[in-house]
């Protein structure tokens, strides 16, 4: 019969047979390779477009020229284009509306080939001169390069959800951990009170060593000029509003000391505590609890530094207790171990004989001795106390023979302006000195010219400015009339050297 298997016999076979069928398949395709390169050879180059192409655009041609015209209305075709269809362009988007290319390929278009492929191309080719259109590209690119600088410096800062700052605030913690870039973060965000605000509320109930981390982060940030102080002090206001409600609702009785942990590290040198009382005026401090608040924080600065670090930041801030609390000073600070800050009875012959101490020593190593003494009394006394102390001992060891030893005074007044640089306030620390001094020479029965001569070496060092002259001297014209009449000479060179520099 004329059975074919479907499949071919495949019983082992012999290497030789197989080599044999290898050699056989490689003959076969070499011959079909050779003749399909002979058919190549001789098929023209013009295969598909020549007269048969060329004959049936002619046929084409010719049975367009039998339709009879009549049987179409060409007016559907011909009628004007509304504005509408003039805006659309058929064809691929190289197409421009206005170039007057009706359909052209860009390789097509002598406006192309012309001016855009040299404009294109011209970085890639050696410079023939500066064109016109070379000319506007490189205005072009130097006013792109203005741009980018300018929005580098300007870049606009980004706003978020509750939702994803909390999830950033995170994200910033993780990375501040594991040592990693964190700051960028919280450099785009355009609320970063908002995040302060968050990343201590992220941790103020958990661990001590996170609220430590935190703490730590907000520092770093601080320190990298990263976050402001007054942003650091708007997210601050922000959770002590919160702190009276937790308070209330869910009675966290360490919160302050969580809160006061944080903000320590930031003082004095980012933040003032000043700007801390200040900060709290509207919550805490108004709801009876600025003393829990400030005493933590002192505390918490006690057990970082040490007590002389928080008498002196104590002393240098210019603050009272009634600043916080209308309660007994001895009672809000005997509370939190802190009585060490509280005026003490000193022996004010003790002080007087350290300032004059001060004042025989040698003057290189003055600086050292004045920091001596304002960190012994300063944090013991009121300042204005200690102001009166070092003025009065000064002005008496000024006094010699009953006369007045101008030039000592001079290299005295030094010590005298360490003093006054402690006060927060310079105008307050400049009137009281002046008071003091007007106080010296009157109990010495105001010799004639010694208040004129104090007054005029203290200006002349630069201790005490116009402004606070002119202030106390017009606080004494109806109480002291003879002290006026005796700085009558002091005051016109005060109102020339205005005039002057008017």
């Amino acid at each position: 019969n004329a059975w074919v298997p479907r499949r071919a016999d495949n019983n082992p076979r012999k290497i030789d047979e197989i080599n044999r069928e290898v050699a056989k398949e490689a003959a076969l395709q070499e011959e079909h390779l050779r003749a399909q390169q002979a058919r190549d050879k001789n098929m023209p180059r013009n295969r598909g477009r020549g007269n048969d192409m060329d004959d049936r655009r002619q046929n084409f041609s010719s049975n367009r020229q039998r339709i009879d015209k009549n049987e179409i209305n060409m007016s559907k075709f011909l009628s004007a284009s509304t504005k509408a269809d003039e805006n659309i362009t058929f064809g691929p988007s190289w197409i421009s509306k206005n170039s007057g290319n009706s359909g052209a390929s860009p390789r097509m278009s002598s406006n192309f080939n012309n001016s855009q492929s040299k404009d294109v191309h011209s970085k890639y080719a050696k410079p023939q001169g500066m064109t016109s259109v070379v000319k506007e590209r490189d205005i072009a690119q130097r006013k792109r390069k203005v741009d980018f600088s300018n929005t580098k410096e300007t870049k606009k800062l980004i706003e978020v959800s509750p939702e994803r700052l909390n999830q950033i605030a995170k994200d910033v913690l993780e990375s501040f951990v594991n040592k990693e870039d964190y700051k960028g973060f919280v450099q785009e965000l355009a609320d970063k009170a908002n995040f302060v605000h968050t990343v201590i509320n992220l941790v103020l109930e958990k661990k001590a060593e996170d609220r430590k981390m935190a703490g730590s982060l907000l520092q770093n940030l601080c320190e990298d000029s990263v976050i402001a102080a007054d942003e650091y002090l708007k997210g601050f206001s922000n959770m002590l509003d919160q702190a009276i409600d937790y308070e209330i609702d869910v009675d966290v009785p360490l919160m302050y000391n969580y809160l006061a942990k944080m903000i320590a590290p930031l003082l004095p040198n980012y933040i003032s505590l000043k700007q801390v009382i200040e900060t709290g005026k509207n919550n805490v401090i108004k709801n009876q609890k600025g003393d829990k608040l400030i005493c933590e924080i002192l505390t918490s600065i006690k057990e970082l530094k040490g007590e002389t670090f928080v008498s002196k930041l104590w002393a240098d801030s210019g603050v009272s207790v009634a600043d916080f609390t209308s309660q007994d000073p001895s009672r809000v600070f005997g509370k939190c171990h802190l009585k060490f800050l509280l005026k003490a009875e000193v022996n004010t012959k003790e002080l007087e004989v350290a300032i004059l101490h001060l004042l025989q020593s040698d003057y290189d190593k003055s600086d050292q001795l004045i920091d001596q003494i304002l960190s012994k009394y300063a944090s013991k006394h009121i300042l204005e106390d200690l102001l009166n102390e070092v003025t009065i001992a000064i002005c008496r060891s000024c006094i010699k023979d009953n006369n007045w030893d101008e030039g000592r005074f001079k290299r005295n007044i030094v010590i005298l302006d360490a003093v006054l640089k402690k006060f927060a306030d310079s105008n307050q620390g400049g009137l009281a000195c002046l008071s003091h001094i007007a106080k010296f020479v009157s109990s010495l029965s105001h010799p004639y010219g010694l208040l004129t001569k104090i007054f005029s070496n203290m200006y002349d060092f630069g201790s005490i400015n116009k402004a606070t002259y002119k202030a106390w001297i017009d606080e004494r014209k109806s109480t002291s009339p003879e002290i006026i009449n005796s700085l009558s000479h002091f005051k016109d060179r005060i109102e020339k050297a205005s005039v002057e520099s008017a």
